[in-house]
């Protein structure tokens, strides 16, 4: 399964897809404001895409669907579908539910970039606290202060700001783990009220996402952006830190498979010196050999020619 994602202003389009042939995909609304789903019936003038998806929007009425076609026999193989999104815009202010959505086969041969965002759930709220630095302890005990949907599913934080302010208050207890209900009590300066154990317990928005000074003080505010600053800072330090180190290690690896390297060359170089060394003597050798040669031929010609005179001479005495 995957999930092409395009923000507007008040919702979210979601173009969720399987990589199955004649299987058909499925179209959603989110509404950013109450996080309610919203399935659409998206009628198309031709062929589902069904690979590679992109969707992208352009402006705030209008939206393209880009992708490869479900059907391996299609001629055209790709398809762009412009969609307008101004309907789904009214039914968003009025809070109406519409089901029908149309678009029109635009291009087969137009192809545009593809563009995925995802959506703010508690699950990557919780990880981008870990990335800023929290203790996973803090992050556990700021979870029950969450609410919980019917399916008994955490809900989001309201805002980034909403989880800061959480986590920060959870931190600077130090040992202590706050319980949700102390929470409410540091946030909205009241205690809550007493209600069943098992009901959810909700976090109201931070102050500074509602533009109101009066329960954060703006000192407040600031002193948690530097350490949210100083956490991504000493992030930042030691990720380069590793990094650095990682590279060094890199190219101690490298100089010493150089070093080694140019060693077996030179080795090598040598022992091709001493190979011709070796040759050039015996060459000489050779030369020398033949010239020995040579003088002994001579010697045995000149022997053989004076043997034949001694025995002429005897033969004539007799």
């Amino acid at each position: 399964m995957s999930k092409t994602v395009q923000c507007f202003e008040e919702f979210a389009l979601i173009y969720a897809n399987q990589n199955v042939r004649n299987l058909r995909p499925n179209f959603y609304l989110l509404n950013l404001t109450n996080l309610t789903w919203v399935p659409l019936n998206l009628m198309l003038s031709h062929h589902f895409p069904n690979g590679k998806i992109s969707l992208q929007k352009c402006g705030e009425e209008m939206v393209y669907l880009h992708g490869d076609c479900n059907l391996t026999n299609c001629v055209e193989r790709t398809h762009l579908y412009q969609i307008d999104v101004e309907p789904l815009t009214d039914m968003v202010h009025q809070k109406r539910r519409s089901k029908s959505l149309n678009a029109l086969n635009f291009s087969a041969d137009f192809s545009v970039a593809d563009q995925s965002r995802r959506l703010s759930t508690a699950t990557s709220q919780l990880k981008l606290a870990k990335d800023m630095g929290y203790q996973e302890d803090v992050i556990l005990a700021a979870l029950p202060t969450l609410q919980k949907d019917k399916e008994g599913m955490y809900l989001p934080f309201d805002s980034t700001n909403a989880m800061l302010d959480v986590l920060n208050y959870t931190a600077s207890r130090g040992n202590g783990v706050p319980s949700a209900d102390s929470l409410e009590t540091t946030l909205n300066g009241h205690s809550p009220p007493k209600t069943d154990r098992s009901a959810p317990k909700v976090v109201p928005r931070s102050s500074s996402f509602h533009g109101s000074g009066n329960s954060s003080p703006r000192s407040e505010e600031l002193a948690r952006l530097l350490r949210t600053f100083e956490r991504e800072r000493l992030r930042d330090r030691e990720a380069s830190d590793s990094h650095m180190a990682r590279l060094k290690a890199r190219i101690h690896d490298l100089e010493r498979i150089n070093d080694q390297q140019q060693l077996t060359e030179r080795e090598v170089r040598e022992r091709l010196l001493e190979q011709q060394r070796r040759n050039e003597t015996l060459n000489s050798e050779l030369k020398k050999s033949e010239g020995e040669r040579e003088q002994l031929s001579q010697t045995v010609i000149e022997l053989q020619a004076l043997t034949d005179r001694l025995v002429s001479l005897i033969l004539h005495n007799f």
